[in-house]
């Protein structure tokens, strides 16, 4: 969640988005490359969807993933372990 509304974790925003978002920041090319070359987990929705993934009726993009589901626990773990390596207030942490 952010100020401007949610955003699925696993719904890579397009580049042209992105960019006209965070334009105010000096490396904002670079970050894009950085934020999506780090994702290590499902995004692809059609992918999310065959496996069971769903949206909600404002979200269309497949974002809720069900612990119990034995396809979904993966994903949800690397999902969990994205954010908790990451300081949403640092540009580039490691």
């Amino acid at each position: 969640m952010n100020y401007k509304g949610f955003i699925p974790l696993n719904y890579i925003i397009p580049e042209s988005q992105y960019l006209a978002i965070n334009a105010k920041f000096t490396l904002v090319e670079a970050s894009y490359e950085f934020y999506n070359n780090r994702i290590n987990f499902m995004t692809d929705s059609g992918t999310i969807s065959r496996l069971g993934g769903l949206p909600t009726n404002n979200i269309g993009h497949p974002h809720i993933l069900d612990l119990l589901n034995k396809d979904h626990k993966e994903h949800i773990y690397n999902m969990f372990m994205y954010v908790a390596e990451r300081n949403a207030n640092l540009m580039f942490v490691d």
